[in-house]
C-alpha cells in the first residue's frame, strides 16, 4: 500500500506550454534536443513547475 502523500492531492486540470529550441536527427536517430516547459496544476494562478530537458545540446537554459 502506498503512503499517504499530500492528503491525496492531484492535478485534474493541467495548463502549460513547452518550447523546443533545438532538435537534430542523423540517419533517423535523435542526436540533439533542447526543451523547456512550464506546467500549472488546476489554475494558472497556482505556482508553476518549470523544467528543462537537454540531450547533447548546447542550447542555453532559459
Amino acid at each position: 500500500m502506498w503512503p499517504k502523500l499530500l492528503d491525496h492531492y492531484s492535478c485534474n486540470n493541467l495548463y502549460g506550454s513547452f518550447t523546443i529550441s533545438e532538435i537534430a536527427f542523423s540517419d533517423g536517430q535523435l542526436t540533439k534536443l533542447a526543451v523547456d516547459f512550464v506546467q500549472y496544476c488546476e489554475s494558472t494562478d497556482n505556482p508553476p513547475l518549470f523544467g528543462i530537458l537537454r540531450f547533447n545540446s548546447t542550447a542555453k537554459i532559459l
